[in-house]
């Protein structure tokens, strides 16, 4: 059975992609099947097992588009959400479409999250599954997505706490009228850094093409920015945000402000990255 985990159980040795945000005006439904076709579109990670709930069942006759198509129908107009899991043991993922992110009674977003372990996949298979989910953002119409490692996030966790512990941050603002910091900061840089046209209109095409070690544009028009050319392994000595060098030509293009830093002045919605709004009306333009 597919292991869930808790965030403070996240795994050390998983590649992980993860906070694939989208506010897209598309409707659910042609989100949902877009996504299912581009789970297939690698083999090596294409899910054979999906459902809304535990334990995630292998496939039926009719693939994965029939048991995404079968939820659809089940959930009849709320939020659709899809487990689903394998080839490998250990691949993981969720879906999350909200039938509404107009964003005037709730602030949710879209999401999508994969994970695998990096012991099952090569060095080929790491940069095909840095691929596949970039797929998956464009498919899903996701404003900020990243692939990360389990280790690197739990290490940025920890930082975080112990920066809100030291009174250098405020605890999460749970009266911010949009809850969530979306609105005003991008969390991090990550091995491949995935910004949806909202920020490429904002910020200029030209600008991310010069940030990282490779750049894409994506068929959606998003820019895929990669820091690195391969993950890096955690570094214990980094104890600050900003300690990872791989880091500064986001900061030198972007803004050091622009990302999550250990301060108490956390910008105002919209002062150095769109709004969920902005992002929304940008779907709805097309």
């Amino acid at each position: 059975m597919t292991k869930w985990y808790l965030p403070h159980e996240l795994p050390t040795d998983e590649l992980k992609m993860a906070a694939g945000d989208s506010v897209s005006a598309t409707p659910v439904a042609d989100l949902v099947r877009s996504v299912a076709t581009a789970l297939q579109a690698e083999p090596r990670f294409a899910p054979t097992r999906a459902s809304h709930r535990e334990p995630v069942r292998k496939l039926g006759p009719n693939g994965l588009r029939g048991t995404f198509d079968a939820e659809l129908e089940r959930s009849a107009g709320r939020g659709f959400r899809m487990l689903f899991g394998g080839p490998h043991e250990d691949l993981h993922g969720t879906l999350d479409v909200f039938p509404d992110t107009m964003l005037d009674r709730a602030p949710r977003t879209h999401t999508i999250d994969v994970s695998v372990p990096i012991a099952d996949i090569d060095t080929d298979g790491i940069a095909a599954f840095a691929a596949w989910a970039m797929g998956l953002f464009d498919a899903l119409g996701v404003f900020h997505g990243f692939v990360t490692t389990t280790n690197m996030q739990a290490q940025r966790k920890a930082m975080i706490s112990e920066a809100v512990m030291r009174g250098e941050m405020a605890p999460p603002r749970w009266d911010d009228p949009l809850y969530t910091t979306l609105d005003r900061i991008v969390s991090d840089v990550y091995w491949v850094n995935y910004f949806g046209p909202g920020y490429v209109e904002r910020w200029g095409l030209d600008r991310l093409m010069a940030i990282g070690v490779r750049s894409v544009v994506r068929p959606s028009g998003a820019v895929a920015i990669w820091a690195t050319e391969m993950p890096l392994p955690v570094d214990a000595t980094c104890l600050r945000l900003a300690d990872y060098p791989f880091k500064a030509s986001f900061y030198e293009a972007l803004g050091r402000r622009t990302f999550t830093l250990e301060s108490l002045d956390l910008p105002e919605p919209g002062e150095v990255v769109p709004t969920l709004h902005d992002h929304r009306q940008r779907s709805i333009l097309g």
